[in-house]
């Protein structure tokens, strides 16, 4: 799975030049907008999910980003996918860490499926904000992470992603 990040800087809430590819950690500011971008080898399960304290209660929440409440996790092969698929996602005024977690799979995953089932959905997103939730879905990250092989490609800014398995979480 090949991904690349997208941002577009913005000053006194409009756009400010030209978006810009890029990999690998980056600090951003209030108001800067972000997507992504997928290119997958061949037929799978895209999940994006975004890890940060939540803004009233302080506890770590999950929020998936894609696919959204409504929608299917399946891309096509050779397909470009961005997520999202129009506008942007926006940082907000808080300040922290947020952590982007993309799960790919070659094949279903029923028992991600049904986390995401009992999430709380705002608007056409999925929130885990029930402790014991946040805990079961870590946890089924937390099997596969550590089995991803990862190259990335300064000059057209593109990271690689591979697993010798069928899942890969990164």
């Amino acid at each position: 799975l090949n991904y690349s990040m997208i941002l577009q800087r913005v000053r006194d809430g409009a756009d400010f030049g030209a978006p810009i590819r890029a990999i690998g950690e980056m600090l951003v500011e209030h108001g800067h907008k972000l997507a992504f971008e997928f290119q997958p080898a061949h037929d799978g399960y895209l999940y994006v999910l975004n890890l940060a304290d939540d803004k009233q209660s302080g506890r770590p929440t999950w929020v998936v980003l894609h696919p959204m409440a409504t929608g299917s996790p399946r891309l096509a092969g050779s397909s470009v996918a961005r997520v999202p698929t129009e506008n942007w996602f926006r940082f907000d005024e808080a300040a922290g860490v947020e952590l982007i977690t993309v799960v790919w799979s070659d094949h279903p995953l029923p028992e991600l499926d049904a986390l995401i089932q009992k999430a709380t959905i705002r608007g056409r997103t999925a929130v885990f904000e029930a402790e014991d939730l946040v805990k079961q879905l870590t946890f089924f990250l937390g099997k596969y992470r550590d089995q991803v092989q990862v190259s990335k490609n300064e000059a057209i800014k593109q990271t690689e992603l591979r697993s010798a398995g069928g899942v890969l979480v990164y």
